[in-house]
């Protein structure tokens, strides 16, 4: 519109300066200045055509401009759905995998619910008739379940008969004032035991140290650990090591002793091969600082041990007995009746049970363990 009226306005000039050429031309003016009127229309002629060009050259610009536009919006949307698709075919095959899965859990879910309840089938008061079969892994998974009902009726049983049983929980540090002062060597420790802990023959070994005993008796030698550590309760203490005769018992045969044969500590060691009931006492009545019963944990064979054990116990000495725990019935049974006169003590979180000649458990005053946190803790639980 506005470039319409500029073109209207440059033509009414034009046509008024050749008007005025003309006129000139009819008064006699000279040629020069006619000439220069010419020139002057000629410009004004063509300045429309100028600004025509000025126009074009500007708006092919702009067009330029938002065809570049127009490309650039295009690739950004053309990437966009590039990245769109590579989602939505890693979604297809994030959410396949996952049904895969579902179906697989489904599938698990749907057997061990046949396993469980062929098991429930199994524990019936009247079992299962002899024509059911099992498959392998509802059997399996009765064993276990027929295992952990044995372990936790052993383990209520173990309960019932502590309560039953006259012993005296006490921590080893309330028994021997500043026996954590006591240093024992780590070897102590069986770590490929099956014990829940693995303190308990450390403790036997600080005990004997903290005693400085002389002369120490165990019953059961198996492979010489506790042994070869007890020769360093004192200095030249003496060891005598009790157990069945390797041709007795081919299981143990291959290890017996091992930790101690060709030691620096072997000739502090005693072995002695023989069955404990029938074991003679008389050379030892009265001379053993220290005794450890750690062999057979039938209630016959500890009721024997425990018995020629008092018999070769020194004034002041001190009886250690180890696997007092559920996993040990006979040895459960038996001090439930020992104690109902003989009451001893228990290291508590230990397997260990103890006697020391002329301190009554039930009496004993324990010794003040250190302050701490812990302690304190006990303490107000205990109150």
């Amino acid at each position: 519109m506005q470039f319409g009226r500029t073109l209207l306005i440059y033509f009414l000039l034009t046509i008024t300066l050749i008007t005025l050429a003309l006129s000139i031309i009819g008064s006699n003016v000279s040629l020069a200045a006619l000439w220069q009127f010419i020139t002057i229309g000629c410009i004004f002629a063509l300045l429309p055509v100028l600004h025509l060009v000025f126009e074009y050259l500007t708006i092919q610009k702009y067009f330029d401009h938002i065809h570049k536009l127009n490309e650039q919006q295009h690739t950004i949307q053309a990437n966009n759905i590039d990245k769109l698709n590579q989602r939505f075919e890693t979604m297809t095959i994030e959410f396949k995998t996952r049904l895969d899965s579902l179906k697989a859990d489904k599938t698990y879910i749907e057997r061990r619910l046949h396993d469980f309840v062929e098991v429930e089938l199994a524990l019936l008061p009247n079992g299962i008739s002899d024509d059911v079969k099992l498959s392998n892994e509802a059997a399996n998974l009765l064993n276990l379940v027929q295992q952990r009902q044995k372990n936790l009726a052993r383990e209520m049983n173990f309960v019932q008969l502590q309560k039953e049983s006259q012993i005296r929980e006490v921590y080893l540090s309330e028994l021997f004032a500043d026996i954590d002062k006591v240093w024992v060597a780590i070897g102590a420790i069986n770590e490929e035991t099956g014990h829940s802990n693995h303190v308990d023959l450390l403790y036997v070994s600080a005990i004997a140290r903290y005693l400085q005993c002389k002369n120490l008796f165990e019953f059961g030698t198996y492979i010489g650990r506790t042994s070869y550590h007890l020769t360093y309760a004192s200095e030249n203490a003496l060891v005598y090591t009790l157990n069945l005769p390797p041709e007795q018992d081919a299981r143990v045969a291959p290890y017996l002793g091992t930790y101690f044969h060709n030691s620096d500590r072997e000739p502090f060691i005693k072995q002695i091969f023989g069955d404990s009931r029938e074991f003679d006492t008389t050379p030892y009545r009265q001379k053993m600082d220290l005794i450890f019963v750690d062999g057979d944990h039938s209630y016959e064979l500890v009721k024997n041990d425990t018995t020629k054990a008092f018999e070769m116990l020194a004034p002041g000495g001190v009886i250690i007995w180890h696997d007092y725990a559920a996993k040990s019935p006979g040895v459960v049974k038996f001090f439930k009746e020992f104690t109902q006169s003989q009451p001893v003590f228990r290291i508590k979180n230990t397997c260990l049970l103890l006697h020391i000649d002329g301190i009554a458990p039930m009496t004993f005053t324990p010794h003040a363990m250190r302050p701490s946190l812990m302690s304190k803790a006990n303490l107000a639980n205990q109150n």
